[in-house]
């Protein structure tokens, strides 16, 4: 009677610790790489032409001494700076919209347009090297934990990933596909320069170029979960049982 009841009860055992650590409680796809990072140094520089402001020779950089793979940047959060009277630094709140895959304001306005209704304002990441390479949700993001949200409104505290910036609150939704660019593998401490270009394109039709202040992030792809290699060797173990009994 022991011998038949013992294998039934490892079997149900071990089916049942698949099932439990191979269903994991959240799915991100990208995470807030904590190995990477971006910004600008001394060679970087911004030019406008028109109606699209240039940033160039901004800097990502592997800070490990580790490989990294594939590096992207995702860029959820984007601030217009509309010129002001007395030359102060200001920053315009802008969403996101999908259907446009750009930044949006439908109350653009500054000191020059005292005796003008407000207007709209769309700006779209025009052009970049490398190129822009894909839209992701919101959703699919983690912050540097691996195991949350990345924080959907920035700055904000509470999150490995919160910026301290003095930008006015700025939210993102979770099915907000925001615009990311493939960086490429990263060997240990490996530095790469890329350009960012943003057009302006007004209601009012007017052609202007202004500053953008971004918080965006480096990410790259979840790791495989250690809930997944638990399920291989719970079906390798549960096989072995099986190939036991059998003989």
């Amino acid at each position: 009677m022991k011998a038949s009841f013992l294998p039934r009860v490892t079997r149900l055992l071990v089916i049942t610790t698949t099932i439990v650590v191979a269903t994991p409680a959240v799915a991100f796809s990208l995470r807030d790489d904590p190995s990477s990072g971006w910004g600008s140094d001394a060679l970087s520089t911004r030019t406008f032409s028109g109606n699209v402001v240039t940033y160039h020779n901004l800097l990502a950089a592997n800070i490990t001494g580790d490989n990294l793979p594939a590096l992207s940047l995702a860029m959820p959060f984007l601030w217009a700076m509309p010129p002001t009277l007395f030359g102060d630094i200001s920053y315009l709140s802008l969403q996101w919209r999908n259907d446009l895959q750009a930044w949006y304001t439908p109350s653009y306005s500054d000191f020059l347009d005292l005796f003008n209704p407000p207007t709209t304002l769309t700006v779209t990441l025009s052009a970049s090297s490398p190129p822009v390479s894909g839209f992701v949700p919101m959703a699919e993001i983690a912050d540097m934990t691996g195991s949350q949200q990345l924080p959907l409104t920035q700055p904000c505290s509470g999150s490995p990933s919160c910026s301290s910036a003095p930008y006015p609150p700025e939210t993102r939704n979770l099915l907000d596909s925001i615009p990311i660019i493939s960086l490429g593998a990263f060997g240990p401490f490996e530095m790469k320069r890329f350009d960012l270009s943003f057009s302006y394109v007004f209601g009012d039709q007017r052609s202007r170029s202004l500053p953008v202040e971004a918080i965006a992030f480096t990410v790259s792809a979840v790791p495989l979960p250690a809930a997944l290699w638990l399920f291989g060797s719970a079906l390798a173990g549960f096989g072995m049982l099986r190939r036991r009994r059998r003989s």
